[in-house]
C-alpha cells in the first residue's frame, strides 16, 4: 500500500469532527467494562473471605476449643462441656467483628506509646498494656474462632437488658443494643456505666449491669475489670449460675485458684441443696468442679465427678448428645494425663461416633474430638 495515498489530515478532520461521539462510545465501552468486571470482583472477593477464616485459625497459636485436651487458661483442662460451634451466616459480622478488634488493637497500641515516650521504660502497668496488645493480636489471629463467643457475649448482654425495661429510657437501651451489634463495646460500656450511675437499680439490675461489664471487659481482654465486675455480680446474686460460671472462670484465670474452687464447690451445694440431684443442672456442676480439680493435678477427686456426670448423661441425655460426648471425652482426658491410653481410647471412640452421629463428620467439634481419638492412639502405638 502506498502511505502517499492515505489521506492523513482527512482523517484527522473526521475524527475532530465526531469527537464528541467517541467520547460518549468511550464511556459507553467503560460501563460495559465495569459491569463485566465488578461481577468477578466480588466473586473473588467472596471465595477470599470464606478461606480466611480456616486460615485464621491455622494461624492461631493456640487451640481455644473446649474439646482440646491441653489446658485452655481457665483450668477447665478437659473439664469443660463441647461448646458446639455454628458458621456464622453474614460475613459482613464477621468484618465488624475484626474491625472492632483492629480499634481495639490500634488504641491499646496508642496509649502505649504515649506512655514509654512519658516515662521510658515499662512500667507494671506498660507490661500489663503489652499483655492486652499480645493476646488481641492473637484473638485477630483467630477472629473467625472467636467470633461465635463475641456473638453470644452479645445475646446474653441484650438479653440483659430486659431486666431495665422499665427503669431506662427505651431510646438509651436501643443505642446500647445497635452498638453490641456492631461490637462497638466501648459505646455499649459507657451506656452500662450511665445505667449503673444514673439510676437507682434493684439487687437483680446492679447485678446483670456488672455482668454486662464484665462480658466487655473480657472481650477487650481485660482481665482485671473482668474479675472486678464479674465478682460484684455474683455479691449481688451468687444463686445465678451464669455469673458463677464466669466469675470462676476469671478467677482461674487470674490465678486465683482456691477462690475458683471455692465457687464450684458452692456451685455444686446449690444445686443438691434445691433437689436437683440427677439434672442436667447437676451434671454441669459436677463436671465444672471436676475439671479444675483435674487441671491441679488432682485426679483422685476429679475422677468420681466425671464420672457421676457421665453416668446422670447417659440417663437423662441419652448416648446421642453432644454433651453426653463431652463427658466421655472429659474421662478420657484424665485417664490419658495418667498414660492410662487403654482406659481413655474406648471412651474417645464413642464420643467420636456420638459427634458424628449428632453433628455430623465434617463439624468443627467432630473434628477436634476425633483428633484427640487420634492423638491417644498415637500414643497407644509408641
Amino acid at each position: 500500500m502506498d502511505l502517499k495515498s492515505i489521506d492523513v489530515q482527512g482523517w484527522l478532520d473526521w475524527f475532530a469532527a465526531n469527537k464528541e461521539a467517541f467520547e460518549a462510545i468511550d464511556v459507553i465501552l467503560g460501563i460495559i467494562l465495569a459491569a463485566l468486571i465488578y461481577p468477578l470482583f466480588m466473586t473473588v472477593k467472596w471465595l477470599f473471605n470464606r478461606q480466611r477464616p480456616s486460615e485464621e485459625k491455622d494461624a492461631s497459636p493456640t487451640n481455644n476449643s473446649e474439646t482440646n485436651i491441653k489446658n485452655n487458661g481457665d483450668g477447665n483442662a478437659a473439664g469443660r462441656d463441647i461448646h458446639v460451634t455454628h458458621n456464622y451466616s453474614n460475613p459482613s459480622d464477621l468484618d465488624r467483628y475484626i474491625q472492632s478488634i483492629e480499634r481495639q488493637l490500634s488504641g491499646l497500641q496508642d496509649r502505649l506509646e504515649r506512655a514509654n515516650a512519658d516515662k521510658g521504660a515499662l512500667s507494671s502497668e506498660n507490661r500489663v498494656l503489652l499483655d492486652r496488645i499480645n493476646e488481641l493480636k492473637a484473638k485477630l489471629a483467630k477472629a473467625a474462632t472467636e467470633f461465635e463467643q463475641a456473638q453470644k457475649r452479645v445475646a446474653d448482654m441484650e438479653q440483659s437488658f430486659a431486666a431495665y425495661s422499665n427503669t431506662i429510657d427505651p431510646e438509651q437501651l436501643e443505642q446500647a443494643r445497635r452498638m453490641l451489634r456492631d461490637f462497638d463495646f466501648d459505646g455499649a460500656e459507657k451506656i452500662f456505666r450511665r445505667i449503673v450511675e444514673a439510676n437507682e437499680l434493684n439487687i437483680q439490675q446492679s447485678a446483670s449491669a456488672e455482668f454486662g461489664l464484665g462480658q466487655i471487659a473480657e472481650e477487650r481482654v481485660d482481665w482485671r475489670a473482668a474479675y472486678h465486675h464479674y465478682k460484684r455480680a455474683y455479691d449481688f446474686d451468687n444463686d445465678n449460675r451464669q455469673y458463677a460460671d464466669a466469675y470462676a472462670k476469671i478467677a482461674w484465670r487470674m490465678g486465683r485458684y482456691p477462690e475458683a474452687v471455692q465457687i464450684r464447690e458452692t456451685a455444686l451445694q446449690q444445686v443438691r441443696d434445691a433437689g436437683q440431684q440427677g439434672t442436667e443442672n447437676h451434671a454441669k456442676a459436677l463436671n465444672n468442679l471436676a475439671g479444675l480439680y483435674h487441671a491441679q493435678g488432682d485426679y483422685a477427686r476429679a475422677k468420681p465427678l466425671y464420672e457421676h456426670a457421665l453416668s446422670i448423661r447417659r440417663r437423662v441425655l441419652g448416648n446421642d448428645h453432644p454433651d453426653t460426648a463431652s463427658s466421655l471425652n472429659n474421662l478420657a482426658k484424665l485417664y490419658s494425663d495418667q498414660g492410662r491410653y487403654t482406659d481413655a481410647e474406648p471412651l474417645l471412640k464413642e464420643a467420636v461416633e456420638i459427634i458424628e452421629r449428632t453433628l455430623g463428620a465434617e463439624h468443627p467439634t467432630t473434628k477436634l474430638v476425633r483428633e484427640n481419638y487420634e492423638r491417644v492412639l498415637a500414643e497407644m502405638k509408641e
